[in-house]
């Protein structure tokens, strides 16, 4: 509940936590208009799918599982994108 509230408090902002399959198990924040869809409407499905032309690739999220931290920009229309990979343990 504290990760679900700290990210859902990010300002324009989103959060997301991965699995090891790579399919989002959490989302949250100002998604709707990056993604075109509500967060809960994301949850369940491959990540690779969700950040499909605005998003991190396979690789990035698989270093980020792996606990390495990462870090992109991505232009998306008039806007740029920060992804950061800030892996959680235990």
């Amino acid at each position: 509940q504290q990760a679900r509230a700290l990210l859902a408090s990010l300002p324009n902002g989103a959060g997301f936590v991965i699995d090891d399959g790579l399919v989002v198990r959490v989302a949250e924040g100002e998604l709707a208009d990056v993604f075109g869809t509500a967060p809960p409407e994301l949850v369940g499905r491959p990540a690779t799918d969700v950040f499909a032309g605005v998003g991190p690739d396979d690789a990035f999220l698989r270093r980020a599982l792996a606990g390495m931290r990462g870090e992109r920009e991505m232009a998306v229309g008039d806007r740029v994108l920060a992804w950061r990979a800030l892996p959680l343990q235990d």
